[in-house]
């Protein structure tokens, strides 16, 4: 309305996830960390907030992401809608570490405690992923490369009524995977900082 006298301000994406952990969790001092899928072209912001302010250390931009990679392999399981993710999650205790070599080479810490995506694996960063809304829901199209079934083998049909077995072999070892990328983030915010008070946020930080 024209009426309206409010001030508006843009908030990076990564610095509104810091604020959200940080200025709510009583803490005077903490390091940060928000890492989820993409949000202003970053997947992952460290910061150190201090009293009312967050100072940004580092961050980890476009193709990279860790919340991608959570996605093609829940893509890859067979649940392919947007937000499935907590499907692979609930998947995971189920299964073994059957496949964290293989996965180990899709994404791979790298140095001063960030990590990169194999994007031989991957398509969003060469053809794009395409988003469309079905009755209200978003619905991402596939972001895993035909490369990922020469790895695991065949992906696995939404139809197919089998959850266990294979499935949750791979849902298993993604995680295994996934907690090594976290931790050596985390590990390598911990060595920057030596705070030993830590905020997180992010869809990742669930995971």
């Amino acid at each position: 309305p024209g009426d309206l006298k409010a001030t508006f301000h843009n908030v990076e994406h990564h610095k509104s996830h810091v604020a959200s952990a940080f200025f709510v969790s009583g803490f005077e001092e903490a390091a940060c960390l928000s890492i989820d899928g993409f949000g202003d072209f970053a997947s992952t912001m460290r910061a150190v907030g201090r009293d009312r302010t967050i100072e940004v250390l580092d961050r980890v931009e476009f193709p990279h992401s860790a919340g991608l990679y959570y996605t093609a392999i829940t893509q890859f399981l067979g649940f392919p809608k947007y937000g499935e993710e907590w499907k692979m999650m609930g998947l995971a205790p189920y299964g073994k570490p059957a496949y964290v070599e293989q996965l180990r080479r899709v994404i791979a810490p790298a140095k001063g405690g960030k990590f990169r995506l194999n994007l031989d694996y991957f398509v969003h960063h060469s053809e794009g992923v395409e988003m469309t809304w079905d009755e209200g829901t978003p619905q991402l199209g596939r972001v895993w490369s035909k490369k990922l079934e020469e790895l695991l083998g065949p992906a696995r049909d939404p139809e197919d009524p089998d959850f266990f077995g294979k499935w949750a072999d791979i849902a298993h070892s993604a995680q295994v995977v996934y907690e090594e990328i976290f931790f050596h983030v985390v590990g390598g915010l911990y060595a920057r900082t030596k705070i030993p008070r830590l905020a997180l946020a992010g869809g990742c930080a669930l995971n």
